[in-house]
Parts: structure tokens; sequence; C-alpha cells
């Protein structure tokens, strides 16, 4: 097993791989994650149960595998008249 450190705790006993069977060296919890990406802790949440970020449930528990996420954009409002 290979040592990884969790964002926000000191250590965990887990080897979570990514799709190409490499160990991650480090995963974050979604608020840490939400801090580093700029958006809501629920945001993170939603986007990982939807598949739109790289994330594993461990447990109970949410982790996020890569901090690479790209917004698409503000969605345009409607103006009132």
């Amino acid at each position: 097993m290979l040592n990884l450190t969790i964002e926000g705790e000191a250590s965990s006993e887990m080897s979570p791989t990514n799709q190409s069977g490499f160990f991650i060296s480090q995963v974050f919890y979604p608020t840490i994650a939400a801090t580093k990406l700029g958006i809501s802790g629920w945001r993170v949440r939603y986007l990982l149960a939807e598949g739109r970020q790289k994330g594993r449930k461990l447990g109970g528990t949410w982790v996020v595998l890569d901090l690479n996420y790209a917004r698409k954009g503000k969605t345009k409002r409607r103006q009132n008249k």
C-alpha cells in the first residue's frame, strides 16, 4: 500500500489509482478542492457525482483525484423588460 497525504488530514492508508493504473500521490477533500478551484464545496460534490470532475467515493466520502477543472463560462441571464 502507498501512504497518501490527503489535504487537510495527516495521512491515510489508501491506494487509489488513475485510469492508466499509476498511483496518485495526493487526493483532496471536496472542501479543500473547492478552495483551490475557486468554487463551492457543494459544486465540487455535484461535479463529482455527475462524473465531470475526477474523483472517487471512499466509504461515504468523496475525494478529488485531479484539480484540473475548467469552467465552461457563466450562463447568460435573461434581461428583464
